[in-house]
């Protein structure tokens, strides 16, 4: 998922193991949802009240069809982009800082050039909410109700994620048949 390459050039000695991982966001399917199970399922459950969490977690995941959506779907013409900012104990901190300020630059430009129609902003975590709260979204943020308000919007604007990985972000909008930027 986070194939930058010159990390992978310095494990060409792996290059015959590496396969591309591919888009992906968090959905999950009945034949998913089995293999898991079948795979993982008895581990996770071994390990306890947190491993019985992971699973819950999972089993929460929605299916394809919250993100997917016909190309032909009516929308409005607006653009969105809901990011969140990263801790340095939460990303390796060499990444934190440049992260959070493409994502903080892009939420202001958009803002800017948009106006009302911008949706979007700074997730609500304690970090955005104690450095940025005039950049905080006012759009939901809770998963069901975000997947319902991104597959209104024309147009999704797109930020690479965490260490140069594709974000879940493209997928979405691939699947949503969004405009992509």
């Amino acid at each position: 998922r986070a194939f930058f390459p010159p990390e992978a050039a310095s494990l060409a000695h792996l290059r015959a193991r590496m396969q591309p991982f591919g888009l992906n966001y968090p959905c999950r399917s009945a034949s998913s949802t089995a293999s898991v199970l079948r795979k993982v399922g008895f581990t996770h459950a071994r390990r306890g009240r947190h491993g019985m969490q992971r699973l819950r977690q999972y089993l929460a995941t929605p299916g394809p069809e919250a993100f997917e959506q016909a190309p032909d779907a009516v929308v409005e013409p607006k653009v969105i982009y809901q990011t969140r900012l990263w801790s340095a104990d939460e990303i390796p901190p060499d990444d934190v800082g440049s992260l959070n300020e493409s994502r903080l630059a892009m939420v202001r430009a958009l803002r800017e050039a948009f106006g009302e129609a911008f949706v979007g902003g700074l997730l609500p975590t304690p970090l955005a909410l104690k450095q940025y709260p005039d950049e905080v979204t006012t759009h939901p943020s809770r998963r069901s109700a975000y997947l319902a308000l991104n597959k209104r919007c024309l147009v999704s604007v797109y930020t690479p994620g965490v260490e140069h990985s594709l974000a879940f972000k493209l997928g979405e909008s691939l699947a949503a048949s969004q405009c992509l930027v």
